[in-house]
């Protein structure tokens, strides 16, 4: 409740303009393109907000995200914020649009063993939901963080993991 009141104060963004126009690039009648969704929010994530502090990006990615993703889907699909499962697991974002579901989890960046940690974590959701597909969006707040932004796809306990490190 509280996300869609930030998000709705952050209607008319720069982040929340760039997907309205690319709206129709983003998704079909039925479906989200997921993959090109996160590649084109870490291309306007870093255009926008590149001149940001870490601490306030830190504090903002959620937020950021998901003003990004409402204007796609809203008024056909529906998005939970830190949903709970049957066991009682919380998934960061979990997407229902047109009878498909999508999960994505939000991570910032704490070095190798951390992300991979988040790859099994997502998994494991995956696993729980019967999906064969998730994605990741790290945050890395990282000086030197050029060799790591770019997204990348892996499997993980027969799951495919899309990662796009911003």
């Amino acid at each position: 409740m509280i996300y869609n009141k930030l998000i709705q104060e952050r209607t008319h963004t720069a982040i929340y303009d760039a997907a309205s126009i690319e709206l129709y690039q983003l998704k079909s009648a039925t479906e989200l393109f997921m993959d090109k969704i996160l590649e084109r929010f870490a291309k306007h994530y870093q255009t926008i907000y590149a001149d940001r502090t870490a601490d306030f990006l830190e504090n903002e990615a959620r937020i950021i995200f998901l003003s990004f993703l409402k204007p796609i889907i809203n008024g056909i699909g529906n998005y939970y914020i830190e949903a709970t499962s049957m066991d009682g697991t919380r998934t960061d974002i979990v997407i229902d649009y047109h009878g498909h579901q999508y999960i994505i989890e939000l991570k910032i960046w704490h070095g190798n063993t951390y992300e991979q940690a988040g790859k099994e974590q997502l998994s494991g959701y995956l696993e729980k939901y019967d999906l064969k597909k998730g994605w990741l969006v790290s945050f890395c707040f990282n000086k030197n963080k050029e060799k790591l932004v770019g997204a990348h796809e892996e499997k993980v306990n027969e799951r495919i993991i899309r990662e796009v490190v911003v």
